[in-house]
């Protein structure tokens, strides 16, 4: 199974099984205009109570463990009370820092089901707040949760922030319409009426 294959998987289960009334693709983690502050997430959701889901699909064991150099995951440990690095190197001197603010309630990897015994060891090890989602392994179409995640922020996230995760979603849907017209242009024409047939 590809990314895009699990992505699809993850954000059905989001949308339908959850009942995530918005759901967007590829949009900043802080929910502010730049994604220079820990990287887009593969998916964003907000449940029926306002809580911000965050999910990361990861397609290998070496993907998962590379993301721990993500600024978010520093925010996501002091959340919760673990160590994180409250450092950075800057002009070759190190500098003290704190790391940039995640309004995510909820975060989890999503991993296939081949990988995702050692996909719950590492999250253990080096997430301990993530929640991890697999596909079935007999049935792509159904997903279930391997492990739960720890609530990071206690409350709603603002209308502001709502509002940005609409914006999103709408350029999701602008994004998944050009790329279906791209994909018109390498489909055969369909055949119109039944000429051959008489």
């Amino acid at each position: 199974m590809d990314s895009t294959e699990m992505k699809r998987l993850i954000a059905h289960y989001l949308r339908y099984d959850l009942g995530c009334p918005i759901l967007a693709t590829e949009t900043a983690s802080s929910l502010n205009t730049s994604f220079n502050d820990g990287g887009s997430a593969d998916l964003l959701a907000v449940n029926k109570r306002g809580y911000l889901i965050e999910v990361e699909v990861k397609i290998s064991l070496a993907d998962l463990r590379a993301d721990r150099k993500k600024s978010k995951h520093e925010y996501f440990r002091k959340l919760i009370g673990l160590p994180y690095k409250n450092t950075q190197m800057r002009f070759g001197q190190e500098v003290a820092r704190e790391p940039s603010i995640y309004p995510t309630h909820f975060f989890y990897f999503a991993v296939p089901f081949e990988i995702s015994n050692e996909s719950k060891l590492i999250c253990d090890e080096l997430y301990p707040y993530a929640g991890l989602l697999s596909n079935q392994r007999d049935w792509y179409g159904n997903v279930f949760s391997r492990k739960e995640p720890k609530r990071l922020n206690p409350s709603k996230i603002s209308l502001l922030q709502a509002t940005r995760l609409a914006k999103a979603q709408s350029a999701t849907i602008v994004r998944l319409m050009d790329e279906m017209a791209n994909l018109k242009n390498y489909l055969p024409a369909p055949i119109h009426g039944n000429e051959d047939m008489r």
